[in-house]
């Protein structure tokens, strides 16, 4: 029996992205309240940190076979394969850097749509966004990766920095999780 593909326009494949990261974040709030009555809120951060982290590092490997090179412009083809855009809309993209901004964050959106205060969001934003630096390094270990503006941390949008050099540490950079 021979099947034909679906195809559904862009703004439909960007609800279905949008919904993706949303399951993720309900799942990362629910698993953090759950966790918080059995540890302390440290704990449960550090935990959920960990485990971030370790994700988005799989996902980064993972990304490596959309992209024909291990520096900012092959993390940029990856964007453009699992995101539906990123070059083309780079604020920066050449052999040394990639620069990317956001205006928009489902996880935040969800988060704030769910009645968490803002308080709480700053107290778990590095543990979520910490999957973002565990991408940029399972995609390469030459990659240098920090967030310079994060909407979670209180910014006006998130901005997300690939380069091939290391970049002077921004304020909104996610710091990596404590080891085991």
């Amino acid at each position: 029996m021979e099947t034909e593909e679906k195809k559904f326009t862009f703004s439909q494949g960007m609800q279905l992205l949008t919904t993706g990261f949303e399951w993720e974040a309900g799942l990362f709030i629910e698993t953090f309240k759950i966790l918080s009555e059995r540890l302390s809120r440290e704990e449960a951060r550090e935990i959920l940190g960990q485990a971030m982290y370790r994700a988005g590092y799989q996902l980064g490997v993972d990304a490596r076979q959309f992209a024909g090179s291990l520096d900012p412009q092959g993390m940029a083809q990856a964007w453009d394969s699992i995101y539906g855009m990123g070059s083309d809309i780079a604020q920066k993209l050449d052999e040394e850097q990639f620069i990317i901004r956001g205006q928009n964050c489902a996880a935040f959106n969800l988060f704030k749509r769910w009645g968490v205060s803002m308080e709480d969001i700053r107290f778990i934003c590095d543990a979520y966004c910490v999957g973002d630096v565990g991408q940029a390094e399972g995609f390469s270990s030459q990659m240098h990766f920090q967030h310079t503006e994060r909407l979670m941390f209180g910014d006006d949008g998130c901005v997300w920095e690939y380069s091939c050099s290391p970049q002077p540490a921004s304020p909104s950079a996610v710091p990596l999780p404590e080891s085991e």
